[in-house]
């Protein structure tokens, strides 16, 4: 997205359609595929050697997609995306690959800028569990974990706010959570009487309604299905720069699930811009993906609960 003559940035936009790019600094247009199409002055001499117009395309990244989402590399010659994940796309696939139709951002990303080294944030959130009993106390003092007794949680949230910490060779990293005290409370039986159907039926993955788990019953494996109503994955990251949270809201109307994806951009070595997108199923009703968005701006992002903390 930088133009080739000087440098300046061609698009400013997040989405939408074009048939051309236009850098506003001197004109120059490039196909949305990035060849070079002309300039205004285009046989003059503006400055320096002349090249040929096949040089002066944009620079191509290499690009793969995977869940809907786009990653792209500048080292043309490095491993393939699916070595990139490693063993960690088994996990990754209960989240982005488990229903038909795939995900959709609910309206356009909150930015902002924070001080701080890019490196160390997605590496802390993801990877770091030890900080969330301390620095998110509150979560254990509101709502329904304050009962007594198991049915509630007893004001304890320690296990369910550590979790498990699972890594792989190329530093991606998932925080998996158990659902068991969730899945005890909401049907008061034990989970290990329930099947893995019957699991999913009382507590949904995040951003999954009833009408959705045959879909992952499709898409998942048995292995898998039992991961997502055992110990699921429930924050996460694509190391180094993405991070990504799939969690569970207790609201007076029950549960409600909010998917999150961060975007760490590097400003220098002191700054980065956060980018948040708010994400749901594209299956999912119109008045649920409103109260996804509300509560995942409320929680995460410039003005969230959690992200304030």
């Amino acid at each position: 997205n930088v133009c080739p003559h000087r440098g300046m940035k061609i698009s400013t936009l997040d989405c939408g359609n074009t048939q051309a790019h236009v850098c506003i600094y001197h004109g120059w247009a490039f196909k949305p595929n990035g060849d070079f199409i002309g300039a205004p002055v285009e046989k003059e001499s503006m400055h320096g050697k002349l090249l040929t117009k096949e040089q002066l395309g944009l620079k191509k990244a290499r690009v793969a997609i995977y869940g809907g989402l786009i990653f792209a590399t500048w080292n043309i010659d490095g491993p393939s995306f699916d070595e990139f994940l490693g063993d960690a796309k088994w996990y990754f696939d209960t989240l982005w690959c488990r229903t038909d139709k795939g995900m959709e951002v609910l309206g356009p990303p909150q930015r902002f800028t924070i001080r701080a080294n890019w490196k160390t944030a997605c590496e802390q959130s993801a990877s770091d569990g030890f900080h969330v009993l301390t620095l998110h106390r509150w979560l254990s003092e509101v709502g329904p974990y304050r009962k007594p007794g198991s049915e509630g949680g007893g004001g304890d949230l320690t296990p369910e706010m550590y979790g498990s910490e699972v890594y792989t060779a190329h530093a991606h990293t998932m925080r998996c959570i158990e659902l068991d005290r969730k899945i005890r409370r909401l049907t008061g039986k034990d989970p290990s009487e329930l099947s893995v159907k019957e699991k999913l039926e009382a507590l949904p993955p995040p951003g999954v309604t009833q009408e959705m788990i045959p879909e992952l019953l499709r898409n998942l494996s048995e292995d898998q299905l039992k991961v997502i109503t055992w110990r699921p994955p429930q924050v996460g990251n694509f190391f180094p720069n993405g991070l990504f949270e799939f969690v569970y809201i207790p609201t007076p109307d029950g549960v409600v699930g909010v998917m999150a994806l961060h975007a760490y951009v590097p400003k220098g070595p002191d700054k980065l811009e956060f980018v948040n997108w708010i994400l749901a199923e594209k299956d999912t009703p119109p008045e649920l993906k409103a109260t996804m968005l509300r509560l995942g701006v409320q929680l995460l992002g410039t003005s969230g609960m959690v992200e304030q903390d």
